[in-house]
């Protein structure tokens, strides 16, 4: 489906909408996206690989979100444009890489440790820390 797709349109109007994996997977694809302000959304599209529309009504959502989406299909350069920054906030903020750097630099804060490196792998740290001294 996102092989032939252009544009990604996600305009869901739940207030309580944590974090839709859908809109990852079409920046996958290089798909620019148009979608509401809700939850976490705002933190999975920005200005330059989508639109984000906010919405007090359902029929501003319809009209802002028709906005967007003829600024889309009628400028070819900015949809190209929007889906490869897309593209690349995905690369540097959501692959499984990034998740787990993220995730083992809470823990290891959340513990009071610091992670130990053996040279002997030199691509990854050992699992051994070392607890920080106070005082």
């Amino acid at each position: 489906m996102f092989e032939r797709t252009d544009i990604f349109v996600f305009p869901t109007y739940y207030s309580n909408e944590c974090f839709p994996l859908v809109l990852l997977e079409a920046m996958q694809h290089g798909l620019p996206c148009v979608t509401t302000d809700e939850g976490g959304i705002r933190d999975i599209v920005v200005k330059d690989s989508g639109f984000t529309v906010h919405c007090s009504s359902q029929g501003e959502l319809a009209k802002e979100t028709a906005d967007a989406m003829e600024k889309l299909i009628t400028d070819a350069e900015l949809r190209t444009t929007m889906g490869k920054a897309g593209r690349t906030r995905l690369e540097e903020m959501f692959t499984e890489e990034v998740f787990e750097k993220r995730m083992k630099g809470l823990l290891v804060e959340s513990l009071g440790v610091t992670p130990v490196h053996d040279s002997r792998f030199l691509d990854e740290p050992s699992d051994k820390v070392e607890r920080k001294v106070n005082g």
